[in-house]
């Protein structure tokens, strides 16, 4: 080569580097904006060919793997996959739907992985494409922990929302049965009441008819407790034995609870009254009785293992009495206790800082809501308790209800025990003289109006009954002042009771009016205050209470009707 050939040389092996330095500054610029979108990417992305070595990924995915950046370096997918599996909740599943995604030969796959510290993952497989022809598999993590979060509380929600409607339609239904079924308990309460101040007390019959008041008045017991369960009511609260309430709620329950269940009740006879809803009280028991229930089951051996439920219900004061320290959180005083204790499964520490949480639950689905203990929660914040907790993972639980005891002024010299001695009885028959005075009768029951009719004639009242309301309208129209009370039911069928009652107001503000009701619901309770109308009885105690009504209500002097 001469040496006017070597410039000439230069020059073309110039132009060449230059030209092959621009393709490789063009691809050194997008491998960086690749990897940039990579790092930025808010989900964890990884890349691999089609013989599953990894090509590309970002730090987010090593950090939900948990495992080093490096070794993702030409690293191979499936190793890679089983280290994973150890943080996600189900291993198994992860690493046969991970060898599933490698052989599928469809464009784009979904599906959820959720890890054992409670993140779940949307996974989105994606194929690579050229000319067709599957190249490599580009696989992207979404966290979407939160979003399923929000759904599982809407669903859960909707679920509450349903079982609501559920309970409000039994409420329904419970109140028309009690309607028919009160009026008969009415029929059979009331004519016992007027045969047994009828007969000599020493007369043969009257220890038979004795025992139906008291059969009648279990009956109505059972109905009232009934329907305690199936509706919504205001929260009321009275001086409650919290003894006796537990039994009663114990008595309902025990038709529910598996035969290989034992359920031990014991009550101290000389606890305190407490100022509770019995509702409540009731709703307490049977959220705690099964949730006791469930942890039996999950023992081994499940439910058909025999097992223990033990309720107890002390008393005490505060750090002293019967050694039964109260929580803090309770005010300074005695204390009536309810203790309700399995020999279930137990739970561990991070349960038991849970229970409380509305939704959280660890049954199965359809098991449950998670809504029991934060119900009870609740129920105790209302009724300014408190609530203790110890439980044994394997041993079993117990629940402890504190309820500030509560002493009735009038009882300041009697026992606990003693309180209901205390206590006025209610007038008899022959204690109360209607000296004439019209009531007004109103009920679609027959039997019912003729036991009233029978009943206040006896007390000396004048009553005119109307099965029809309609006709009982038109009566009152005719001559508003003759009526010196309005005693209607209020379910009936043309007009109801409080329609009648509104009517009536309407010509004569003044009269006293009470309605009956074998169903006593919160709207019922609402639409009375709103026509201002106080007196309100309960069906079944309609003989034994109806009497003293009247006269509470103080009438004036009898009218001059002549």
């Amino acid at each position: 080569m001469t040496d006017r050939a070597q410039p000439s040389t230069n020059r073309i092996l110039g132009v060449a580097k230059q030209r092959l330095a621009e393709p490789s500054a063009a691809l050194r610029a997008t491998v960086s904006l690749l990897t940039a979108i990579l790092e930025s990417s808010p989900d964890g992305i990884v890349a691999m060919d089609g013989n599953g070595r990894i090509i590309a990924n970002n730090a987010k995915m090593s950090g939900i793997w948990s495992i080093p950046a490096v070794d993702f370096s030409n690293g191979c997918y499936a190793d890679l996959v089983v280290r994973a599996a150890s943080v996600m909740r189900n291993p198994i599943e992860f690493r046969r739907t991970s060898d599933t995604l490698l052989t599928n030969t469809t464009d784009e796959s979904f599906d959820l992985v959720e890890l054992i510290d409670g993140r779940t993952f949307e996974r989105r497989t994606v194929r690579q494409l050229i000319d067709g022809d599957s190249t490599g598999t580009v696989v992207f993590w979404r966290d979407v922990t939160e979003r399923k979060r929000s759904a599982d509380a809407q669903l859960a929600l909707a679920d509450q929302l349903r079982q609501s409607q559920k309970m409000d339609s039994l409420g329904a239904l419970a109140g028309g049965i009690a309607h028919d079924f009160n009026n008969i308990l009415g029929v059979i309460l009331g004519n016992v009441e007027i045969a047994i101040t009828t007969v000599e007390a020493d007369h043969p019959l009257v220890e038979s008819l004795s025992a139906i008041q008291r059969a009648g008045d279990r009956a109505t017991q059972l109905v009232q407790q009934i329907l305690t369960f199936s509706r919504q009511q205001r929260h009321v609260l009275e001086e409650v034995m919290l003894g006796e309430s537990v039994r009663e709620a114990v008595g309902l329950l025990r038709a529910t609870i598996p035969a290989g269940i034992e359920i031990i009740t014991t009550c101290d006879s000389t606890a305190p009254h407490i100022l509770a809803d019995p509702t409540q009280v009731h709703q307490l028991v049977m959220n705690l009785c099964t949730n006791a229930m469930h942890a039996l089951k999950e023992r081994p051996g499940g439910v058909g293992r025999a097992g223990r439920i033990t309720l107890r219900v002390e008393h005490g004061v505060t750090g002293f009495g019967l050694g039964l320290d109260a929580p803090s959180t309770l005010a300074p005083g005695p204390f009536v206790r309810l203790a309700v204790i399995d020999d279930g499964i137990g739970m561990d520490a991070a349960t038991k800082g849970r229970i409380f949480d509305p939704f959280f639950t660890t049954r199965q689905l359809g098991e449950g809501t998670g809504l029991g203990l934060s119900v009870v929660h609740g129920i105790m914040d209302v009724h300014h308790g408190a609530i203790a907790v110890e439980s044994t993972l394997g041993t079993g639980s117990g629940f402890f209800l504190y309820f500030p005891a509560h002493y009735p002024a009038h009882a300041t010299t009697a026992s606990s025990r003693d309180h209901r001695a205390v206590r006025s009885a209610p007038p008899t028959l022959t204690a109360l003289t209607g000296e004439g005075r019209q009531i007004m009768y109103v009920d679609d029951e027959p039997m019912i109006v003729s036991l009233v009719t029978r009943l206040l004639s006896k007390a000396g009242f004048e009553v005119t009954g109307f099965t029809r309301s309609s006709l009982a309208v038109e009566a009152f129209t005719a001559n508003p002042q003759f009526f010196d009370v309005i005693i209607t039911d209020f379910n009936m069928p043309e007009l109801s009771g409080l329609e009648l009652a509104q009517s009536a107001l309407a010509r004569r503000p003044d009269v006293p009016i009470v309605v009956t009701s074998g169903y006593i619901s919160t709207e019922l309770q609402r639409e009375m205050e709103r026509l201002g109308l106080v007196h309100l009885l309960y069906k079944p105690d309609l003989a034994k209470r109806l009497l003293p009504t009247i006269r509470a209500l103080a009438l004036g002097p009898i009218p001059d009707r002549s």
